[in-house]
């Protein structure tokens, strides 16, 4: 439990903290960011990992394609400052322009997935 909370709370801050890396961004306080972002958790298609995500409504959730890509099961976490709560990915939609090998192959990508979750968030996740 303390691991998945430090995981949960490093991708936050990372999400946070990179905003004057990306052309055209503005910083937004941490609280705003954190009221739509969440951790999506990954098991196969090359291992476990975690991506961050955002709300874009209480069940649907914006990730990296590659996150979602080749996935044996993904849950997404929104718990990580209490009670971790995970809630199940019911089903993906890539991007029709999404490319698995795109970096390899050098050939344009577009490197998002929608997720829908088997149940609503919770309240305090208010969507983008």
């Amino acid at each position: 439990m303390i691991r998945k909370t430090a995981i949960a709370a490093a991708a936050y801050a990372a999400c946070c903290a990179i905003a004057h890396a990306l052309v055209g961004a503005s910083d937004v306080a941490s609280a705003d960011v954190a009221a739509s972002a969440v951790m999506v958790l990954k098991q196969g298609g090359g291992g476990a990992g975690f991506c961050t995500g955002v709300a874009l409504a209480r069940t649907a959730v914006l990730t990296a394609g590659h996150c979602a890509h080749g996935a044996r099961s993904l849950a997404v976490n929104v718990g990580a400052f209490g009670q971790p709560r995970l809630i199940a990915v019911s089903a993906v939609r890539m991007h029709p322009e999404f490319v698995a090998d795109a970096a390899r192959r050098r050939v344009r990508s577009i490197d998002l997935a929608i997720l829908r979750l088997a149940e609503p968030l919770p309240g305090a996740i208010a969507p983008a």
